[in-house]
């Protein structure tokens, strides 16, 4: 019987937690009745919590092992980029190891960090007794019994129904999708965090600093002190560092964010200020493939940042 995939263990077990919290008053309602049903119910609030430690430990060890072989993907891919010799065909094959790692890296962060089963797609509601059944069935169908052939029929009829909206859904995308750009706020005094989300149907391509010829990129300009005179620079690739899943973006290829998904990168303030002091203020511009400018964003540079350094 195939493995539960580990996005629905794990919405199983925070469903179960909190249909074990919503069940907690019951527990001191029968324990105040000396009902043996009491211990049930003490049992069922403490078992989710504890199985949602057992799987978040052993899959730290699976997001540890990750950031080891990416590590050394990067390095391997360091190496060749150096070397004087022809490692195209290497190279390719070192990228595409190094795109599928970073993907894995960003499942296992929600994995890790989520506590809400929506972020999984939906809370599940069983009785609370059946959770550990379908936990330990390992199946993809979470204890669907076969259908007649009635109810057979019935499903095919919804199931033409289903797919005629989601053509019509997919349509409607396709003619409204768009790639959103968010540059928030700094914090920390040291970091600003950009979120792009793309919405469109096809996968885009990310490159920071440069800007290799059709990539989509962010071009960063600084309002240099001096009132109202003040002049925007533009920032040179050697004074942005950008971050994307622990890594500076210069030792890693161009990001691609498939449709429907976002990353997130993390500009080096700090950095910047090193080279342009004077600095009260920053622009980030989203580019796209075709040098065309999709969206501005500004925000001022508070005193500490400028006065760190």
């Amino acid at each position: 019987m195939a493995k539960v995939p580990l996005e629905l263990e794990l919405r199983l077990l925070l469903s179960w937690r909190n249909q074990a919290r919503a069940h907690e008053r019951k527990a001191g309602e029968h324990l105040k009745q000396g009902n043996r049903a009491a211990g049930f119910y003490a049992i069922q609030i403490k078992d989710p919590q504890n199985h949602i430690e057992a799987f978040r430990k052993r899959e730290t060890r699976s997001i540890e092992a990750l950031g080891v072989n990416l590590r050394k993907a990067l390095a391997r891919n360091d190496q060749l980029t150096h070397d004087a010799q022809g490692h195209g065909k290497e190279l390719r094959k070192l990228s595409e190891r190094i795109r599928g790692l970073q993907a894995d890296l960003e499942r296992y962060n929600v994995l890790l960090t989520t506590d809400d089963p929506q972020a999984l797609g939906g809370e599940i509601i069983l009785p609370l007794e059946d959770y550990p059944k379908r936990l330990e069935s390992k199946s993809w169908l979470l204890g669907i019994n076969p259908l007649s052939k009635t109810d057979q029929r019935t499903l095919a009829i919804t199931l033409i129904f289903v797919v005629a909206i989601f053509v019509a859904i997919s349509i409607f995308w396709n003619w409204t999708g768009a790639l959103h750009f968010q540059a928030y706020p700094p914090t920390n005094n040291d970091t600003l965090l950009v979120r792009i989300h793309n919405g469109t149907q096809s996968p885009i391509t990310l490159a920071l600093p440069d800007t290799p010829t059709g990539t989509h990129t962010i071009r960063v300009d600084v309002l240099t002190s001096g009132g109202d005179d003040g002049t925007w620079i533009l920032a040179q690739p050697q004074s942005t560092q950008w971050v994307y899943n622990g890594y500076p973006t210069t030792q890693l290829d161009p990001v691609q964010i498939l449709q429907s998904l976002y990353c997130e990168f993390s500009l080096d303030l700090k950095q910047l200020m090193t080279t342009i002091p004077d600095a009260h203020a920053i622009k980030l511009t989203f580019i796209d493939a075709k040098d065309r400018e999709l969206a501005t964003q500004e925000h001022h540079l508070t005193q500490s940042i400028t006065n760190d350094q």
